[in-house]
C-alpha cells in the first residue's frame, strides 16, 4: 500500500546520508539516512504541479506549529533479529520489543562516556530523558522485568553493544555520569506531568540498580558455561 493507493501523493523527497562525512573504518558501523517529504491530496497535486510554491503551500499539516514535513531518521547497522511483528489499520509493522528498547537506550547512556566518544569520534550530549523511559517501559510492561535478564537477552545485549563497538564494561561506568546528564532532566519534566514524575536521582538510581542486575546475570552466564 502506497500514499498513491491512499488518494495521496509524497513529493519534496530527500534521502540523504547521515552523517555526511565519515571515515571508511567507521562506514562500516555507522551511520544511516535522512528522509524527509511532504503529502498532498493527489488532484491538487495534478492540479498545481507545475506550481511549486503554491504545491508547498498545499501540503497537508503532519505535526505541530503547522509542521508539513514527514522526517524519518533510518539507522543501519542495528540488531533486529529480536524485533516483533505487530498490526496496526490493517499493516504488519516491525517494532522493538520493550526490552529491546531498555537495551538500546542503555547503550545510548554508554555512548555518551568520553572513553567512547574519544574512541569513535561522535557528538556527546546528556540523555536524562533515557532514564526516565528506561523506568517507564521496566514498569509498564509485565514481564519485562524478569525477561531483560534471561540468557537471550543477554546475548542481545552483548549484540547491540558491540555492533556500535560500545564496551559492555561502560555499562558499570554509568554510576559516574550522574551529574552529566543531571540538568537536562529538566527538558523531562517540562514534557510530563509534574505528578507522575520523581526526581531525577530516583530514576537514576532505578538504572544503577538494573544494570547491577544485568552484570550479576551476565556473571553466572559465563560461570555456567566454563563448568
Amino acid at each position: 500500500m502506497t500514499y498513491g493507493d491512499e488518494g495521496y501523493y509524497a513529493f519534496d523527497i530527500n534521502l540523504v546520508p547521515r552523517p555526511l562525512k565519515m571515515s571508511e573504518e567507521k562506514k562500516r558501523f555507522w551511520g544511516g539516512y535522512s528522509l524527509d517529504f511532504k503529502v498532498v491530496k493527489k488532484e491538487l497535486y495534478e492540479t498545481l504541479k507545475n506550481d511549486h510554491p503554491r504545491l508547498q503551500q498545499q501540503a497537508i499539516v503532519v505535526g505541530a506549529n503547522n509542521r508539513k514535513k514527514i522526517e524519518v531518521e533510518i539507522s543501519r547497522f542495528e540488531v533486529t533479529r529480536a524485533k516483533r511483528a505487530v498490526e496496526l489499520d490493517g499493516y504488519t509493522v516491525y517494532v522493538y520489543t520493550p526490552v529491546m528498547i531498555v537495551l538500546e537506550k542503555l547503550r545510548a547512556i554508554c555512548q555518551q562516556m568520553d572513553e567512547y566518544v574519544n574512541a569513535i569520534p561522535t557528538h556527546k550530549k546528556p540523555r536524562a530523558r533515557d532514564f526516565f523511559d528506561i523506568y517507564s517501559i521496566m514498569e509498564a510492561f509485565k514481564g519485562v522485568k524478569e525477561e531483560i535478564f534471561q540468557s537471550d537477552n543477554l546475548e542481545l545485549l552483548e549484540e547491540i553493544f558491540n555492533v556500535k563497538k560500545v564496551p559492555l564494561h561502560l555499562l558499570s561506568k554509568i554510576a559516574d555520569e550522574r551529574e552529566y546528564h543531571r540538568d537536562n532532566f529538566q527538558a523531562v519534566k517540562d514534557t510530563v506531568s509534574a505528578k507522575d514524575i520523581k526526581d531525577y536521582d530516583y530514576y537514576f538510581d532505578y538504572v544503577l540498580a538494573l544494570v547491577d542486575g544485568l552484570n550479576t546475570a551476565r556473571e553466572r552466564q559465563v560461570a555456567a558455561a566454563q563448568e
